[in-house]
């Protein structure tokens, strides 16, 4: 497995700036092999990041690394499972987009969040508008020869292993598979990240990876948290994935705006724990 990191390790869960050749420089020294790109709506726009392919592409493969997937956080704005027509149909052009993106590149994935429960909504209903979603997500995916990778979150909606699974296979597309988060897996439910790989065996398309500390609820870098790793990378091997793991660690869990120095601390410390994993 390879290691790569998510820029909002480094700047938290808002990106101030463009994603340039700093950070990448930074994160090749520490031996990074992969850097996730990171959609969004100021200065890393789909528009700016297809207008900016062939210098950033550059500047990645100058370094020795690749760029295998990118993710957004606009899908907790733009909600899939919305009933709100402009919402979702928004959400879904940010897929489409989104697909392009990755393509354009030469990545993988596109990460999405499957979609969020709506007051006045019956979970049922909210299920099959976003099944409805992700079927026309992975048509946009297929079109661009790439994958929607599902993200298991902490929310309000798919909250257990075997729903997600059956969520994947409810959806049904070749092009619509699993992210799983380690540490996401930590904080929903029974917090044993384990079983969400285990439960998507064969259709694990990408892994984030970060720790999660049960007494302050909080994630944390990787190795500082209480996710039992021998286990999790178990459970990993035993399906077969052999892809990237992507750091997704920003200091003090998100909370506030991280300096460039001390996101760059976090992403070494992840991926220097990871490392003796990695290998195996």
């Amino acid at each position: 497995m390879k290691l790569g990191v998510n820029p909002w390790t480094v700047y938290g869960w808002d990106l101030p700036e463009a994603i340039g050749s700093e950070l990448v420089s930074c994160l090749a020294k520490m031996g990074c092999q992969g850097l996730e790109l990171v959609v969004d709506e100021a200065h890393n726009t789909p528009e700016l990041l297809l207008a900016r392919q062939m210098e950033l592409s550059a500047q990645v493969k100058d370094l020795g690394m690749e760029i295998p997937s990118a993710a957004s956080a606009l899908f907790w704005r733009y909600n899939l499972a919305s009933q709100n027509e402009d919402l979702r149909r928004r959400g879904l052009d940010l897929v489409q987009a989104g697909c392009q993106v990755v393509r354009a590149y030469g990545a993988g994935v596109f990460l999405v969040v499957a979609g969020l429960q709506e007051r006045g909504t019956e979970y049922a209903r909210s299920y099959e508008t976003a099944v409805r979603s992700l079927r026309q997500a992975g048509q946009f995916a297929a079109d661009q020869g790439v994958t929607v990778g599902v993200e298991n979150v902490p929310s309000n909606f798919l909250c257990s292993p075997g729903e997600y699974a059956r969520f994947i296979e409810d959806v049904g597309h070749p092009a619509v598979q699993a992210y799983v988060d380690f540490g996401n897996g930590a904080s929903i439910g029974s917090g044993y990240p384990e079983n969400w790989i285990t439960a998507l065996t064969g259709r694990i398309a990408m892994v984030h990876a970060k720790d999660y500390d049960q007494g302050f609820k909080a994630f944390v870098c990787c190795g500082q948290g209480d996710l039992d790793w021998e286990c999790v990378f178990s459970a990993l091997m035993h399906t077969g994935y052999s892809d990237y793991l992507i750091v997704e660690t920003p200091p003090k869990g998100g909370r506030g705006q991280p300096s460039f120095a001390s996101g760059l601390q976090a992403a070494q410390t992840s991926l220097s724990w990871l490392a003796q994993f990695s290998s195996r």
